[in-house]
């Protein structure tokens, strides 16, 4: 079977119109936001609450104290002390522990700030 020119143009125009598809969805989603782009939220709340989704939601829970990975964060700013650290749970204590954990949680050192701020308003709100 023999190909044409016209079909050897037409599929490196698929190609190249798949390929721009892909890119361009890549670049809308931003690598550090799970697929999110975190710019559309109206509140700080809002912006945290899809931070934590992205990233801390797979090792603890927001509606328990029981632990998953790591300690379940209900009424975390109600609390005497903060789970792992036993730190007063503070706003400053609690991006303390995103940016430099203590114990076993990994390091957010990559997170902008405001979505640092929006997850501590999140917390807040449990």
């Amino acid at each position: 079977m023999r190909v044409t020119q016209n079909q050897r143009v037409a599929g490196t125009v698929i190609a190249i119109a798949s390929a721009a598809i892909v890119l361009f969805a890549a670049a809308r989603s931003g690598p550090e936001s799970g697929g999110h782009t975190h710019g559309t939220h109206e509140t700080p709340v809002e912006l945290g609450q899809a931070v934590f989704a992205d990233n801390c939601a797979g090792c603890h829970y927001t509606d328990s104290l029981e632990t998953k990975k790591g300690p379940g964060l209900k009424a975390l700013f109600q609390r005497e002390v903060l789970p792992a650290s036993g730190r007063e749970p503070t706003a400053a204590n609690v991006r303390s522990q995103i940016r430099d954990p203590y114990k076993d949680m990994p390091a957010f050192t990559g997170l902008p700030e405001a979505q640092v701020d929006g997850v501590v308003a999140y917390l807040k709100t449990l």
